[in-house]
């Protein structure tokens, strides 16, 4: 945990702990950090993803490597889809080398919208994205073939 220089850590530590319900750790070290800019060093581990030769995810701080590709600018995030994970990847490519134009498509389970936005920018007709997050609130996308 981060904690201000001046702070007691050993008293947070056991507090949380007791608070958590299990003994006090034995074994931990304090050190100090470096200020960094935390938001660029995080963002400097995202660069643009190639899904296919005309498709690429690119993190909106990035320049797109391709400006003739579709690039779906969207952020890494929490949300499944952020085009890291491999069956994302392949959903992406199936609907690139399948979608002819024209569809209706349903992404239940949308995450991020990743393949709902794609399908719209591959020229589906009609996309629906629908998820339920995991604290009971309900989230619907709804996406058209954008102009």
């Amino acid at each position: 945990m981060l904690l201000d220089a001046d702070a007691d850590a050993a008293s947070i530590l056991a507090a949380a702990a007791q608070q958590a319900g299990v003994p006090m750790p034995t074994d931990f070290s304090i050190e100090s950090v470096a200020e960094q800019d935390w938001v660029r060093l995080t963002q400097s581990q995202f660069d643009p993803i190639p899904i296919s030769p005309r498709l690429w995810i690119v993190p909106t701080w990035h320049v797109a490597p391709d400006s003739r590709a579709i690039n779906l600018k969207l952020d890494p995030g929490l949300a499944f889809g952020t085009g890291s994970h491999p069956t994302t990847r392949l959903c992406l490519r199936w609907l690139d080398e399948h979608l002819q134009g024209g569809e209706t498509l349903l992404d239940y389970g949308c995450g991020s919208g990743i393949l709902a936005i794609a399908a719209a920018k591959f020229g589906t007709a009609r996309v629906d994205g629908v998820d339920i997050e995991s604290a009971g609130g309900h989230r619907l996308a709804r996406q058209r073939r954008p102009e």
